[in-house]
């Protein structure tokens, strides 16, 4: 009697989860469709086949696999069958989900601050009339793909690659002998269609929301959703960080050095901001609620005028260190230079 448990490279006490996870690997690697005109790989294949069948009580499939013609049942109808019962295949007429539309919302940050309403036109995939979503001509056979064991997605752990669409069956999990003519075996068609976003006010980069019923349709009369995700554009005179926004703007040396109120800018226009006696270059305010979701924070450069002479430049540095010094005849000078 063979060692089945050894020809599946688990231990004799492997649970039947275990058992299954160690044939389904090594089914990937030594199918015959990914080892065309491989002997060795086909043997190998049936070999694995007759170890889990054994293994998990599928007597019918075991007795099916002896005999002279075995090996070339391996690659027939037959093997679809066995395939089918190993997995938990659905039925074939089964379809299956796409991967849910999506599309990317180009916002710029008065847009995603205020909210507003976009349109935008996407392809998404509608189920063929002709054949109903199943990608077969009327009346063709079909059986379970061979290449994907009817998951329609290739790849993954098992081979070391991201998960993907099956290429042989095109992601419905099973071939056909004549296909549809109208979507070219597909099950789908691809149409233009126009979306209308509505944009939440304080929208953030990267922020999605759901478009109900809006996304490629999954069965006839069936549609999936769809997910609009916003993108921000780069701004001239403001930057972004998550909820929050940033800007700088520049201020007389008379304003930083004996205070006041200016003007700023935001995203729902100008605002004031009071700043206090001695100011300095690179100092950071903060304005609440004025960005997008958090808050507007508002860096300050101090305009430095190039006349001024080396004991005035240390004067309004004092000044602005905080240093209360007003030596006779300094601010006639702060006021000669900018009134």
């Amino acid at each position: 009697m063979k060692n089945y448990h050894a020809v599946l490279g688990v231990r004799p006490e492997a649970t039947p989860a275990e058992v299954k996870k160690a044939f389904k690997e090594l089914a990937f690697q030594y199918h015959p469709d990914r080892n065309p005109h491989n002997p060795v790989a086909e043997e190998r294949f049936k070999e694995l086949v007759e170890a889990y069948s054994y293994l998990t009580g599928n007597m019918e499939a075991l007795r099916a696999l002896q005999g002279p013609s075995a090996a070339a049942r391996m690659t027939g109808d037959y093997a679809q069958d066995i395939l089918k019962t190993l997995f938990d295949i659905d039925h074939p007429f089964s379809l299956h989900d796409r991967p849910a539309l999506q599309v990317e919302i180009l916002l710029t940050l008065e847009e995603a601050f205020r909210g507003t309403t976009k349109a935008v036109e996407v392809e998404r995939q509608e189920v063929c009339a002709e054949c109903k979503g199943s990608g077969v001509d009327h009346g063709a056979k079909i059986f379970t793909c061979t290449y994907c064991f009817g998951a329609g997605q290739v790849g993954g752990p098992e081979d070391g690659t991201k998960r993907r669409e099956c290429p042989k069956c095109n992601g419905r999990g099973f071939l056909s002998s004549r296909g549809c003519v109208a979507c070219k075996a597909r099950g789908f068609k691809r149409r233009a269609v126009k979306l209308k976003v509505a944009v939440p006010p304080h929208s953030q980069d990267g922020q999605s929301v759901v478009l109900p019923n809006e996304g490629h349709e999954t069965a006839p009369g069936r549609r999936g959703d769809a997910l609009a995700v916003f993108k921000l554009a780069r701004h001239p005179s403001f930057s972004f960080d998550g909820k929050d926004i940033m800007c700088e703007t520049s201020v007389e040396m008379s304003e930083a050095a004996l205070g006041g109120d200016v003007k700023v800018p935001t995203l729902d226009g100008f605002t004031t901001l009071h700043l206090p006696p001695g100011t300095q270059s690179g100092q950071v305010f903060r304005l609440k609620g004025m960005g997008l979701g958090g808050d507007q924070f508002v860096k300050i450069k101090v305009k430095t005028p190039v006349a001024l002479s080396e004991r005035d430049r240390h004067l309004l540095r004092r000044i602005q260190g905080g240093i209360a010094v007003t030596p006779r005849g300094f601010w006639q000078k702060i006021k000669k230079w900018f009134w």
